[in-house]
């Protein structure tokens, strides 16, 4: 059994088993659509960082798919945004993999300055 994360309301939203934030959600009703996307609220990815999270795990309950990312481009590459449920912030689906986490996007590599 993981960690569980809630919302400060009590409702659980998922859990943390090793080092990957699952969630469950219906894609139809729950990611958005433009633009094509997967939101969280924001206090859902703290409370996943805390108990040792780096990756993400959402399975779409209509269809079983799953989509993986690490936190890390999620803090890097979300956007915020306020839309009366508390801060949230949401990935593009450009973001996310498809393919298990063995492919699971990461961000380029900075290269160094040379002037």
């Amino acid at each position: 059994m993981g960690k569980i994360i809630m919302l400060d309301n009590g409702k659980v939203v998922g859990e943390v088993q090793d080092n990957t934030f699952f969630k469950r959600v219906s894609g139809s009703r729950h990611f958005l659509r433009i633009p094509p996307a997967i939101a969280f609220n924001l206090e859902t990815i703290e409370q996943a960082v805390k108990f040792g999270a780096v990756n993400i795990c959402v399975t779409d309950s209509d269809d079983d798919a799953e989509y993986w990312s690490l936190i890390k481009v999620i803090q890097a590459k979300g956007v915020k945004f306020e839309r009366g449920h508390g801060p949230q912030i949401y990935l593009p689906m450009k973001w996310w993999s498809s393919a298990g986490k063995q492919k699971i996007p990461d961000l380029p590599i900075e290269q160094p300055r040379l002037f």
